[in-house]
């Protein structure tokens, strides 16, 4: 009986020892580095992963803390840089057994307290650090104690004032090489004012429209600031966006809100009619345009000069290549070449002009009235006949004269002259700058001008109305 009670004691003394040594474990897996630098980048190649059974330990150590560990020859690991991924108390299946006067400290992994080494290439240009792509070849290398809490990754390039070392002052210094603590530099020098790294990618705008690449939305179609760089939708290449284009499939001007114009002939059209006498004073206006002071009709005097001005305008949709003009006597308003004197203006003639839609010319002639009207027999009233073109684009006025001299003594030839109006383009870049302002006198004009821009889109901006070309 007392051998059975002595067995049953020491069974219980031998379960409580267990017990107590078992609890004096803590277990832990981890993840090991060998730097502090690796630690702190956390790359998965650089670090191993071990368990281990830690005794003597007060508490568990922190999931995800960083702990400086003396492992031993466990694995020839030595003392690492250790990341608790996970524990508990007791013991575990663990790879081996530490005690826990190995865990020397807990560190803040991406802090550093004292100056770090660091290895530079000194440029003096921001692109001569960015051209150069060799390892820093080309730059002058300065080796330095930096006192920085972050290591600065190597490659990045950073503007630092290396004050007088060396007599450097502000440089562009690559980051070759770096590592934690002191270091055989050239120098120290305090790196808390080291701001973000130089951008060595290249502002570029593939497209030409002015929007830099990323910035822009379309960067290999040109289009404006207003659609994000994106070219507007213009679907017959009109110049008018289909937004505001009432027939986008057709080619039209904006005048014609992007619709085709009318097709059809030339149509000559009188707008202005102006006579003077040879005091410049005007006797005589017709104006299509301003009709409140038009006159009703002329008066005329022997022995007389008077100057004729005519402002034509072709109002249809194809070009007039030829203009006859005529000035006549008539006793009514209608103009007959067989029956009508054609010889009141200085001459006649059919004239090369070649008139596009729109185009305006001036037209002067003269006549004086020593023998009659020009060389017709004058009446005490009838009609002048300016022809342009055609009979039927006679433009008739009334006319009284008077016998009543009124020479001049000097003789004054006034010459047949036609000219043609001259209108103003512009043309603007696709940002919206003007680059060119020029005046011309025709369509034609105008379409030579943009042919020789260099290629690109602009807007042009004419009487013609606002478009858009692209010139290739």
């Amino acid at each position: 009986m007392k051998k059975i009670t002595l067995f049953i004691i020491l069974l219980l003394s031998f379960t409580s020892y267990n017990n107590i040594i078992a609890q004096s474990y803590k277990y832990h897996r981890i993840e090991t580095y060998a730097t502090q630098e690796e630690a702190c980048e956390g790359n998965p190649s650089d670090n191993i992963k071990v368990k281990i059974n830690i005794s003597n330990l007060n508490r568990l150590l922190n999931v995800d803390g960083f702990y400086v560990i003396d492992l031993g020859n466990n694995f020839n690991l030595g003392t690492r840089y250790c990341k608790v991924l996970n524990r508990h108390e007791g013991r575990g299946d663990a790879d081996f057994d530490l005690n826990g006067s190995s865990v020397i400290r807990r560190v803040e992994i991406c802090k550093f307290s004292t100056n770090n080494y660091h290895k530079f290439a000194v440029y003096d240009t921001k692109e001569q650090a960015c051209a150069d792509n060799s390892n820093g070849s080309a730059g002058f290398k300065i080796k330095v104690n930096l006192a920085i809490d972050n290591l600065l990754p190597i490659g990045n390039t950073y503007l630092i004032d290396l004050k007088n070392n060396f007599g450097f002052g502000l440089k562009y210094c690559k980051v070759l090489a770096r590592y934690n603590g002191r270091g055989d530099a050239d120098f120290e020098l305090y790196g808390g004012n080291i701001n973000t790294p130089i951008n060595c990618i290249v502002d570029t705008d593939t497209d030409g429209d002015g929007i830099l690449d990323n910035s822009d939305q379309c960067p290999t179609q040109a289009g404006p600031p207003s659609n994000n760089g994106c070219p507007i939708a213009d679907s017959d290449n009109d110049g008018v966006p289909d937004s505001q284009d009432n027939c986008p499939n057709e080619f039209g001007p904006l005048s014609n809100n992007g619709c085709p114009l009318p097709s059809g002939p030339a149509k000559i059209e009188i707008e202005r009619v102006i006579i003077e006498n040879d005091s410049n004073e005007e006797i005589y206006k017709y104006d299509v345009n301003n009709t409140s002071g038009n006159s009703s009709s002329v008066s005329l005097k022997k022995d007389n000069f008077y100057n004729i001005e005519v402002i034509i305008k072709n109002t249809g949709s194809s070009n007039q290549s030829k203009v006859q003009f005529t000035i006549a006597e008539s006793k009514d308003n209608k103009f007959d070449a067989t029956s009508d004197c054609i010889n009141v203006g200085a001459n006649s003639a059919e004239l090369d002009v070649n008139l596009s839609p729109n185009d305006t010319y001036k037209y002067e002639s003269s006549f004086n009235t020593f023998n009659g009207i020009g060389q017709c027999t004058p009446r005490s009233s009838g009609y002048l006949m300016i022809q342009a073109t055609t009979a039927d684009l006679a433009f008739a006025v009334p006319y009284s004269y008077s016998s009543s001299t009124s020479l001049k003594s000097n003789s004054i030839n006034f010459p047949l002259n036609i000219i043609k109006l001259s209108y103003s383009v512009e043309v603007y870049n696709f940002s919206g700058q003007k680059i060119l302002s020029k005046a011309v006198k025709s369509i034609n004009e105008e379409n030579k001008l943009i042919d020789n821009l260099p290629t690109g889109i602009y807007i042009i901006k004419s009487k013609e109305g606002d478009r858009k070309v692209y010139v290739d």
